[in-house]
């Protein structure tokens, strides 16, 4: 995080019981940093650990990242840059995927994000694809608004949590796909979300979606990642002609250049 060009951020860190230095290193670096904070929620699960921090934070936006995941130096500002610019609650970036060396191997274009489609729960491994949590963002009025009936339904996964409270946000909200690389998955082969694939997609079978045969599924994918490319040259033509506007660049030089 010390990497990030925004400097107005806070870092908790929930520890579920670990065995490592884990613990020790954050309190040594939160001694250095008063914006690192270690949380130590020993027996806890994936997403009351996530909630945890959540529930423990002062910030207006949120976000979570895995022990071997990684945010783009740029990712803050951007999104504080588009949230504060746009007034909206939740925004997600490129799909990125980082190597096991730190490597950045590849960014998928920008996806459509239909809402009606997010709330009928399609955005998942076996229909139209994942939402990459390591590059999303949401406002803590979002995140406040979930009731505790939907917090139950979200925790109770092991593994799906997050498919789960995509599906929560988009029953409020537009989901904003902005043309930059804000964050990636880094896939080592040992991923939970690899090995466990199966009893992931066990869970989101379990979320209470429009169903519909895996085939078909797969067809509507295929289908939407060529609109998604369409859609992105768009997206980044538009964010190119504002960012010259902003910078007073005429339309002469831009026809030249």
């Amino acid at each position: 995080m010390e990497a990030q060009s925004h400097v107005d951020w806070e870092l908790l860190v929930v520890d579920g019981g670990s065995i490592d230095a884990t613990a020790s290193m954050v309190r040594r670096r939160s001694l250095k940093d008063p914006r690192i904070r270690l949380i130590e929620h020993p027996g806890s699960s994936i997403y009351e650990a996530i909630f945890a921090g959540f529930d423990e934070g002062v910030g207006s936006v949120f976000c979570w990242l895995n022990a071997d995941d990684i945010y783009a130096p740029w990712a803050l500002a951007t999104v504080s840059d588009v949230m504060k610019r746009n007034s909206i609650d939740w925004v997600t970036g490129l799909p990125g995927a980082w190597d096991a060396a730190g490597c950045l191997r590849f960014v998928r274009p920008a996806t459509l994000w239909p809402r009606a489609l997010l709330r009928r729960g399609l955005f998942h491994g076996d229909c139209l694809g994942y939402i990459q949590a390591e590059s999303t963002f949401f406002s803590r009025c979002l995140y406040d608004g979930i009731t505790p009936a939907e917090r139950q339904f979200i925790l109770s996964a092991k593994l799906a949590g997050d498919f789960r409270l995509w599906k929560t946000f988009a029953s409020r909200s537009r989901l904003i796909g902005v043309p930059a690389l804000l964050g990636g998955f880094a896939i080592h082969g040992g991923n939970r979300s690899i090995v466990e694939k199966e009893q992931y997609q066990a869970e989101v079978r379990l979320s209470g979606n429009f169903s519909m045969p895996r085939a078909i599924g797969r067809r509507l994918a295929v289908v939407l990642r060529y609109v998604s490319a369409l859609h992105s040259l768009i997206t980044v033509s538009r964010a190119d002609l504002t960012l010259q506007r902003e910078l007073g660049i005429s339309e002469d030089v831009r026809q030249e250049a």
